[in-house]
């Protein structure tokens, strides 16, 4: 296993820990993404960063509270919101989902500071921390043997798996190229499984998928975040 220095809020390093895949491996994989989700201007990223933490307080979004707490006009905030499709909204249209963060019940429990959320996918656990800067205490169920998956997550590793042999599947990019929306099929192939036996199981079902050890895939969710935002590189 390696490090690589990460940054907090502050702009202090420290150093997290990374799997076993090489830089062009994990930029192959994350090519599943659209080029304007990966490389967003600077404003962008800060307003995506904001949404993410605003998010922490457990309840739906408004422009208006996202835009007063940058300095912004609520009219700057709701041209990037219009042409971002991993969005949810509730009947009155404030942000209830942003890019794998929920407040809506899914499989993966994903507290914070006491407040209770939840994420699209498996991955989705791994990489939100980075963007965060908080730890996150992460709860899932294996989908082969429906034994409960506890997982501690902070911006810098998995600090603790139970049980230890958790691994987490991925899907190709050419899987992912074949759907109609990334949001829409991705997360159905993106899971914790208890085990490498029950991971082999599950992905022998569903072609075009593969594993990550826990590691492996919190770098590349390390990755995804120090491309994608300068402010947590």
């Amino acid at each position: 296993m390696q490090a690589s220095p990460i940054a907090d809020e502050k702009g202090h390093y420290t150093m997290i820990q990374v799997g076993e895949l090489s830089i062009e491996e994990m930029d192959k994989i994350l090519n599943l993404f659209p080029e304007s989700f990966m490389q967003m201007p600077l404003q962008e990223q800060k307003i995506s960063v904001s949404v993410y933490r605003l998010m922490l307080q457990g309840k739906p979004l408004s422009a208006k509270l996202i835009a007063t707490s940058l300095g912004l006009v609520p009219e700057v905030v709701n041209q990037f919101l219009d042409h971002c499709s991993g969005i949810d909204y509730n009947d009155a249209g404030s942000i209830i989902g942003y890019w794998g963060l929920s407040l809506s019940k899914t499989g993966h429990r994903f507290e914070v500071d006491g407040h209770e959320l939840y994420t699209w996918c498996a991955w989705d656990a791994l990489f939100i921390p980075g963007i965060i800067g908080k730890t996150a205490m992460v709860t899932s169920i294996c989908p082969v043997t429906g034994s409960p998956i506890r997982l501690t997550v902070s911006p810098n590793a998995v600090n603790s798996t139970r049980p230890v042999g958790t691994v987490v599947s991925f899907i190709e990019p050419e899987a992912v190229s074949k759907q109609e929306s990334i949001v829409k099929s991705f997360c159905f192939y993106v899971n914790f499984f208890s085990s490498k036996s029950a991971g082999e199981h599950w992905i022998a079902e569903n072609p075009g998928t593969f594993l990550l050890t826990l590691n492996e895939a919190f770098a590349l969710g390390h990755r995804k975040n120090e491309l994608q935002y300068v402010l947590t590189s």
